[in-house]
């Protein structure tokens, strides 16, 4: 994906080259919720990681991770709920 970086005008790189890494990011998380699910991991494992990685990030990294942290969360809360009404 970062190949398409050139091709792209110079003021959008860093938002692309951030928005690059987080669907990395989440497709890592993804084969790691796979492997959680077989080993019986923590279900807030994910949130977990995001939090470790949060301040190796940049300030403008660390403000869309926190917007992906709360999402996550909230998507929790839900599933939580949803457990609840059962």
């Amino acid at each position: 994906m970062l190949a398409v970086l050139p091709l792209i005008d110079f003021k959008y790189h860093k938002q692309m080259a951030a928005a690059i890494k987080f669907m990395e990011l989440r497709d890592v998380l993804r084969h790691y919720d796979t492997l959680a699910a077989q080993s019986k991991q923590d279900a807030n494992w994910r949130m977990k990681v995001v939090k470790a990685l949060i301040p190796q990030m940049s300030e403008n990294s660390q403000k869309t991770a926190g917007q992906m942290l709360q999402l996550m969360e909230m998507q929790s809360m839900m599933k939580n709920m949803e457990k609840m009404e059962e």
